[in-house]
């Protein structure tokens, strides 16, 4: 009865009440004077009435009591309350609302909202994230929106508080999801629209304007086909207008027109929107741009008939270096179709030639430059090994993130043969397979290069074959050809593997040798050349016997370029073949001093002729027994007038060895026939 008394009150003097069940609020208290007994009954049969409905709203109702001691206290409920905290009716009564949602829960700047209430008179809602309190358990959290609406005695004090609670969870996620919803159709890049049946605009989110140029309010309202379709555009729309007569879905590419009268192309997607009852009623359209898209596209298309008829094998991989594509000059070249290799490694083509490091490095700089071109032996499916001339590129998306590799290639496998046979000709001896002059002065200048960094010493040796001459006079040039190939075999046994020899022409033979310490070494190296080639050469059924003669240089201590420790090299070889040949000879600078007078007298001598320089000296000869002059003896004098008489055994032998002799003998037979005609003239 007590509950049913604090129902009515608050029945009849909440404005919240009466305001959600239409019920006039009494003014005052004074409707219920003790004088009208009838009228009091009627009222209480009217707030038991009251008292019924409100126990049935199902909106939580409950109404708030300050006690003496400040606290608010819950002096009602309805049925909603009690099943939505899960609190039978009777507990409910005299519990807190911070016994239900925690203490401080229902507070506004720290201060209870039910105070404020009473403090100003205003009614406050406020929606919280708050866990309802059961049986000495917490619930999960809930979102809730709360009402008070203070209630004022007669006097205008308020010591009752009325309170409207709804759990909103469920609504909050659907206006979140709203929201959301809301918000992705309005940042959408594509146009969405919602259109009647007849094609007119109900709406159009903002995309439209980015995208077309017209104002979205002016379109609303408007036919989409009169915005969009360009002029003369009927037959590529047909198909989409006869399916929404269907009230079919559709999709497909259709040219549409901007503002500006400019044509861009769309993809359409239309679906119908069904209304409560089933029907469709309106159509759901996406529109987006794909003009770039199909630029791309025909880009691509050409770009794969490109690829389809160029003769470079053309082989893509994802950034994992699994195989997507290749073209048909690839199973061209390599003998795989495409299925075979697609979804593989490209290392199906290796050959095993080339090493883990090869490959690092390959990777390496793809991924810090994006570019690698190379070659590599590669094995085709017919197990034939081949070389390829590849350039593999990176390809990256907008962001920058790797997203395919693109390799082209070619088989250069006749041209790297070529190549080689051109560059064995250019460099290496055809007879002996040495590397020839050519060559050897390229690795010759590497060598002191490389020793001028390193600080080390080189040594040349310089040596020909002595009598080898007679060997093709007699034998032939065939068995000369014999030797030299046998000469080259002996010397190169005698070297090691890093040391190079060559053949310069002829029989001239060149030995090149790296990081030596201790010279006394080389002359070791020599005394075996020319023990090993002293020994005899079976040619043709016959023994053949030749000599070797060896100059040495040093590097640095004889020259500091390679002209100059050829030349050296040389001066030692000629001082060899001087002192009796079959010997080496080390370059020193007494060597080059005569060398240099040598030089000086030969090109002296070419001239003494001319410069009436040279003359006959007759020493006549006697006979020992009669005394008497048998003849004279004819010696060759030269004179210079710069340098006065120069001894006969200075210059015959230069003249001897540079051929000078001939010309020489020549002129002097001629001025000794002269001499005799005059003797015999004068009666002689």
């Amino acid at each position: 009865m007590q509950d049913s008394v604090n129902i009515s009150l608050f029945m009849k003097n909440s404005p919240v009440v009466s305001e959600y069940f239409n019920v006039e609020q009494p003014a005052t208290d004074r409707a219920f004077g003790p004088l009208l007994l009838s009228a009091a009954t009627k009222e209480a049969d009217k707030a038991h009435d009251m008292a019924i409905v409100f126990d049935n709203v199902p909106d939580v109702l409950f109404l708030l009591l300050r006690s003496a001691a400040g606290m608010w206290r819950i002096s009602s409920a309805n049925r909603a309350a009690s099943e939505l905290f899960g609190i039978a009716g009777e507990k409910l009564i005299g519990m807190t609302l911070d016994d239900i949602f925690g203490i401080d829960s229902v507070c506004q700047d720290g201060k209870p909202v039910p105070d404020i209430c009473r403090e100003t008179g205003a009614s406050i809602e406020m929606e919280s994230y708050l866990a309802a309190h059961r049986e000495d358990l917490w619930f999960e959290f809930n979102w809730w929106h709360l009402k008070f609406v203070p209630v004022p005695a007669a006097d205008g004090t308020v010591s009752r508080v009325a309170g409207i609670c709804e759990r909103v969870t469920n609504i909050r996620q659907m206006r979140d999801s709203l929201k959301q919803f809301t918000s992705a159709i309005s940042q959408a890049s594509s146009i969405i629209a919602i259109v009647e049946l007849d094609g007119t605009i109900e709406f159009i989110n903002p995309a439209f304007e980015s995208m077309t140029g017209f104002e979205r309010a002016a379109a609303v309202g408007q036919g989409i086909f009169q915005l969009c379709m360009p002029p003369a555009a009927d037959d590529l729309y047909a198909p989409m207008l006869a399916a929404m007569e269907r009230l079919e879905p559709w999709q497909g590419q259709l040219p549409s027109e901007k503002a500006d009268g400019s044509t861009y192309w769309e993809h359409v997607r239309i679906s119908p929107i069904q209304n409560e009852s089933g029907a469709a009623d309106r159509y759901l359209f996406i529109k987006e741009d794909i003009t770039e898209r199909r630029k791309i596209e025909s880009e691509l298309k050409l770009a794969s008939r490109v690829l389809d008829t160029t003769d470079a094998g053309v082989i893509i991989t994802n950034p994992k270096g699994i195989i997507e594509s290749v073209n048909p000059a690839f199973t061209r070249i390599t003998g795989y179709l495409g299925e075979e290799v697609i979804g593989h490694s490209p290392k199906i083509l290796q050959s095993g030639a080339h090493k883990a490091e090869f490959y690092q490095d390959m990777w390496q700089k793809l991924r810090t430059v994006g570019h690698w071109t190379g070659e590599f032996l590669d094995r085709s499916k017919s197990g034939c090994n081949f070389v390829s001339s590849i350039s593999i590129s990176t390809l990256h998306d907008q962001n920058g993130i790797v997203t395919h590799y693109v390799g082209v290639f070619s088989d250069v496998t006749e041209l790297k043969d070529s190549q080689e046979r051109l560059e064995s000709i250019a460099n290496f001896d055809a007879l002996t397979g040495l590397p020839n002059r050519h060559h050897m002065l390229d690795r010759l200048n590497h060598s002191l290069l490389r020793a001028k960094r390193e600080h080390q010493n080189v040594a040349l040796m310089y040596f020909d074959l002595d009598h080898f001459k007679a060997v093709n006079d007699t034998l032939g040039h065939g068995a000369g050809d014999a030797v030299l190939r046998e000469v080259s075999v002996r010397a190169r046994q005698q070297l090691r593997d890093e040391d190079s020899l060559a053949r310069l022409g002829g029989d001239e033979f060149i030995a090149l040798l790296e990081g030596i310490d201790d010279p006394e070494r080389i002359a070791v190296v020599a005394e075996r050349i020319i023990a090993d080639i002293k020994r005899p050469f079976i040619i043709q059924g016959h023994e053949v016997y030749v000599g070797c003669s060896i100059g040495i240089g040093f590097y640095p201590q004889d020259a500091e370029d390679v002209d100059t420790l050829m030349r050296n090299a040389d001066l030692a070889l000629y001082q060899a073949k001087g002192e009796g040949r079959n010997c080496y000879r080390l370059y020193s600078s007494e060597l080059n001093h005569a060398a240099h007078l040598r030089y000086q007298i030969e090109s002296r001598l070419r001239k003494a002729i001319a410069a009436d320089e040279l003359s006959v000296a007759y020493q006549p000869q006697f006979d020992g027994l009669t005394r008497r002059l048998t003849g004279a003896e004819a010696l060759l004098r030269w004179s210079s007038p710069d340098s006065g008489p120069i001894s006969p055994a200075v210059f015959i032998p230069i003249a001897e060895q540079t051929g000078v002799i001939l010309t020489i003998g020549l002129w002097v037979m001629e001025q000794v026939c002269k001499f005799q005609r005059r003797v015999m003239a004068a009666g002689l």
